[in-house]
């Protein structure tokens, strides 16, 4: 899971959780439907940003999140480079979602 840091934007931070998603084999239904419960507020991540307060900041950000793991589904190798990704560990009972056969 992707935190927020200070080293990152907000941007850069939907895309990173995005990819994290993807990663995790997760499709864009079963992300979206994970990004809505997470910016209604369960888990611990938003509880402090503004889009956890504010209705219309969070329907812009959940847009944004969701926008991220769109163009991530569309390329996911850019994004992989973009972050220099080149290894993936899975829980020993996960399998790889089904976009990372080619090439792994």
């Amino acid at each position: 899971m992707t935190f927020m840091a200070a080293s990152m934007d907000k941007e850069d931070w939907h895309r990173r959780v995005a990819l994290d998603g993807w990663l995790q084999g997760t499709t864009l239904a079963e992300f979206g439907a994970w990004q809505e419960r997470v910016f209604a507020g369960e888990g611990v991540e938003l509880k402090q940003a503004i889009w956890h307060r504010d209705p219309v900041e969070k329907a812009k950000a959940l847009a944004r999140r969701k926008a991220a793991f769109a163009a991530v589904n569309e390329d996911a190798r850019a994004a992989m480079d973009r972050y220099n990704i080149r290894y993936l560990a899975l829980p020993v009972d996960q399998s790889a979602g089904s976009g990372l056969t080619a090439g792994w």
